[in-house]
């Protein structure tokens, strides 16, 4: 009888791996303009912002009589029908001939921009707690820890002139308002008053565009590590692959890639955010200056200066907004 012969065996490879398949993304809500302007223009600091950004015009104009004439001639042929604006003359109404027209500033234009500073500190009297609260917390940070970074150390600073800044303006604001016996330290200290507050806001920004170079080195450091860290895990990918002829990525590498990406993007945005926000303060540092006397810009050249700074930050209130509108619409589509 012959022998059977055994079959052979056939060695079978398990199956690869496949990606884990990711999770359906709810589709971000669509904002309309209106709802995000609707938004911006009732937040306290967006509305603060939109002031700002006005005065700053109304300061331009101050200081360029003549282009206020041109604006005020545009105006009055253009818009007729709006004639709120076309007193805004830039003298006397008893001014006739053309050339008195564009002779100084507009009286009416100088107390509409007071009055508009004035109407911001009302939103701000109290943000000198908010100041403290975070430079607080930034010291004990810094003290608890010896290794703390200067970054650190420059921020907690910022905080504080910032605070010390707005606590001088609280101080100063019933003085401010000029309502007949009602005064807190009398105009002269007033002024006085007023006057160091700008010196310090100039060096709260000083720290702050400090804060914000160290932040942008540091952050530069850390995509750069990034950037090598994922070039060595997709050489480290393609030789296992190589190795096990398979073609297809695991879903673990394919997710630690996902990661490393949102990170990198997440890097990239935050040092986006923080050479913009140093601009902002690099671009202010006039407005204090020129007041204390340290940096003597024209005012016009302050005027434009402030106008784009406010731009800056307020896009930051902008983007906010627009993050909170978000996040409510999702959280209403959830209820419904």
């Amino acid at each position: 009888m012959a022998a059977i012969s055994p079959r052979p065996v056939v060695e079978t490879k398990p199956p690869s791996p496949q990606p884990k398949s990711k999770p359906p993304t709810t589709p971000t809500p669509e904002i309309s303009t209106l709802e995000h302007f609707t938004k911006f223009s009732t937040d306290a600091y967006g509305l603060e912002r939109l002031l700002r950004g006005i005065q700053s015009i109304l300061q331009l104009l101050i200081a360029y009589p003549t282009l206020h004439h041109h604006v005020h001639e545009t105006l009055r042929e253009t818009l007729l029908p709006f004639t709120f604006f076309l007193h805004l003359h830039s003298s006397s109404p008893s001014s006739s001939s053309p050339a008195a027209k564009i002779t100084g500033p507009s009286p009416t234009l100088q107390e509409t921009r007071s009055r508009i500073a004035l109407g911001r500190r009302f939103l701000r009297l109290f943000r000198f707690l908010e100041n403290f609260s975070a430079s607080s917390t930034l010291f004990q940070q810094a003290f608890a820890d010896p290794t703390a970074s200067k970054q650190k150390w420059a921020e907690a600073f910022s905080k504080s002139f910032n605070g010390l800044y707005y606590l001088l303006e609280t101080v100063t604001f019933l003085d401010d308002l000029k309502v007949p016996g009602l005064s807190v330290c009398g105009r002269p200290l007033a002024k006085t008053l007023s006057v160091e507050a700008q010196r310090l806001w100039l060096f709260a920004l000083v720290f702050g565009i400090v804060s914000g170079w160290l932040k942008v080195k540091k952050i530069a450091g850390e995509v750069s590590g990034l950037k090598r860290q994922m070039a060595a895990d997709a050489k480290g990918a393609g030789r296992e692959k190589e190795r096990s002829g398979e073609t297809d990525i695991s879903g673990e590498i394919a997710a630690r890639k996902e990661e490393q990406r949102k990170e990198l993007k997440k890097l990239k945005e935050t040092r986006y955010k923080t050479i913009r926000r140093a601009i902002a303060d690099a671009l202010d540092l006039p407005v204090p200056g020129s007041v204390i006397k340290w940096i003597p810009l024209p005012p016009g050249v302050v005027a434009v200066l402030m106008f784009f700074s406010t731009w800056l930050t307020g896009l930051e209130v902008w983007e906010k907004c627009g993050k909170e509108l978000v996040v409510a619409a999702k959280g209403k589509g959830k209820k419904d």
